[in-house]
């Protein structure tokens, strides 16, 4: 073969060989492109679907809260989930529209998610047109358990094969990284046999072929990385949704956000109701800002509702809560938690001690940031809203002190620990002398003047560990856990004279001289039983006012126990 034929050959091979090196790659970008779309596509899912069953139960704890107390900020509540769950739903059928099989199990799950909407809207007509009562009897059948259950097996179902698919997905981008990496080499071996002449042409293909397996494999590692905060993400909602109160969503908080944001060091800030403060209640990585109180229009995040980021110290506007701390770091991050318009708390992120980078924006970390505070943002409004209620259940709202509610709570407890610590439980019933009389003459306000001043003048004259309540009308009720007869009937001599000084006035007109009568009763002495307990304590109370009021008397014992004023 002559040089000119071997040349022509020569120049074929080339041909093929450039043409393999060219179809080669694109092939196995195509698939790693499609492979990568698919992903995308799964975690989207994964993401909308975990989003309708947390507004489901949202949704749900609505209406159920609605039906416990009729407060309409819960009626509120309630639609707006409904109007997100609808809204997800669109956004979710049209991801699964070129599945038909993905599509036939969402529409399944919407129609078990409307059964479930649809029953809760019943049960909230109840509600609102026959009463506590009837609606009460209707959750107790266990229809709105059942279908609650149904609907989350269903969507838990579709997520547990929405996640086996997106393994399966990342497995297929792994096999490709392995594909690249063969055939890559591969056609190195075969390009430096045969055209060692055009060797710079081969290093050009080999390199690009390096850079789009480093690229695949960053992408499989983000991947990962996504994953697993979709499970950390997930377990912290659910712990922080079986929380009771704040304390303990502290707790948690403080336990999965350095998982979360390990690379930053960070202070979750809590608006104090009573000062109108922001006040560190989590912190993780020792950040800067951990023993710092903040106000309002110190951060620039909290006056303007929304993200503050600052990358370059020297030109970015800089908050005063973060002067004295600026030169040690280069950026900082704050963050408002908001829920219903109002805000609550707020993010003060910064690099951890040691690291140069900055939390720039759209970076991963600022990404979770903000997915962060949204959740918690919600969280910590449920769970405000839930003490709220808790404390108005338990209080009573003219004096401030417990209900009678909250008293049979309590006593049986404390009743119990005296029974196995073998030590005592002291109760005195406290009435107000002619209290009627305060109403009848000067009217209900001076009436509840009286019983304010009562309730004032009770937590002064009880330790730590009392408790004092509002039995009913003008009646209170001390509950004195180890206290003997004596000091309890020393503790009711002395707040007896104290009232008895007490000269009241309602507007300009004098209300005249206010006086209490006690009855006083202690475990085991007088009673075994809460029941006999009260009744013993009741009699004795019964004794003084029969027997010329402003007075103490213990149960079971017919003399008085204080110079008693005959009214």
């Amino acid at each position: 073969m002559d040089i000119t034929a071997r040349v022509k050959l020569g120049f074929l091979l080339g041909l093929i060989i450039l043409a393999i090196n060219s179809y080669v790659p694109y092939q196995n970008a195509q698939h790693i492109n499609a492979t990568h779309a698919e992903v995308k596509h799964s975690e989207d899912i994964l993401f909308i679907l975990n989003n309708i069953i947390f507004n489901l139960r949202d949704t749900q704890a609505a209406a159920l809260n609605y039906i416990m107390t009729e407060h309409d900020e819960y009626f509120v509540s309630y639609h707006a989930s409904t109007q997100s769950i609808n809204e997800k739903f669109g956004e979710l059928n049209i991801l699964v529209a070129d599945d038909p099989a993905l599509s036939a199990q969402v529409k399944a799950a919407q129609v078990s998610a409307y059964e479930m909407l649809e029953y809760l809207n019943h049960l909230l007509q109840i509600r609102k047109s026959r009463g506590f009562d009837i609606t009460k009897k209707l959750i107790e059948t266990g229809q709105s358990k059942q279908l609650t259950s149904q609907v989350l097996d269903i969507f838990n179902e579709m997520m547990s094969s929405e996640r086996k698919r997106l393994l399966m997905r990342e497995g297929e981008l792994n096999k490709y990284s392995d594909k690249v990496t063969v055939s890559t080499i591969a056609l190195a071996i075969i390009d430096i046999i045969l055209f060692s002449g055009i060797y710079y042409i081969v290093f050009g293909i080999l390199k690009a072929h390096q850079i789009a397996a480093g690229s695949l494999n960053e992408t499989v590692t983000t991947l990962e990385r996504r994953n697993h905060e979709m499970e950390v993400m997930e377990k912290m909602m659910g712990a922080l949704q079986a929380c009771t109160n704040t304390t303990e969503s502290y707790q948690m908080l403080g336990r999965f956000l350095p998982q979360l944001l390990p690379t930053l060091a960070g202070a979750l800030f809590v608006k104090n109701s009573s000062s109108e403060q922001f006040d560190p209640m989590v912190t993780w990585n020792n950040p800067s800002t951990q023993n710092d109180t903040i106000s309002l229009m110190e951060c620039w995040a909290l006056r303007r509702g929304q993200l503050h980021s600052v990358d370059h110290p020297a030109t970015d506007i800089i908050c005063n809560h973060m002067q004295q701390h600026i030169t040690q770091k280069n950026s900082y991050l704050c963050i408002p938690l908001m829920a219903n318009n109002e805000t609550l708390g707020l993010f003060c992120l910064e690099p951890t001690d040691g690291s140069n980078s900055k939390i720039m924006s759209g970076s991963e970390e600022q990404r979770i940031a903000i997915a962060l505070s949204e959740q918690v943002g919600l969280t910590l409004a449920n769970l405000h809203l839930r003490e709220a209620l808790r404390h108005q259940s338990i209080t009573d709202p003219l004096t401030g002190l417990y209900n009678r509610r909250y008293l049979e709570e309590t006593v049986h407890r404390e009743l119990l620990r005296a029974k196995r610590k073998a030590t005592t439980l002291a109760i005195i019933i406290i009435d107000i002398d002619h209290f009627k009389q305060f109403n009848d003459t000067h009217g209900h306000d001076a009436g509840d003047l009286v019983l304010k001043t009562m309730g004032d003048a009770l937590p002064q004259h009880i330790r730590g560990s009392d408790v004092a309540c509002r039995y009913g009308g003008e009646e209170f009720i001390l509950m004195m856990p180890e206290m003997s007869v004596e000091k309890a009937m020393e503790r009711a001599e002395v707040l007896r004279k104290n009232i008895s000084a007490t000269r009241l006035q309602y507007g300009s007109q004098p209300l005249g001289k206010l006086s209490i009568s006690q009855g006083v009763a202690v475990y085991p002495l007088h009673g075994d039983n809460i029941t006999t307990l009260i009744q013993a304590a009741d009699t004795a109370l019964y004794k003084a006012k029969t027997t010329g009021r402003d007075k103490v008397v213990l149960a079971g014992n017919s003399s008085d126990q204080s110079g008693a004023v005959d009214n």
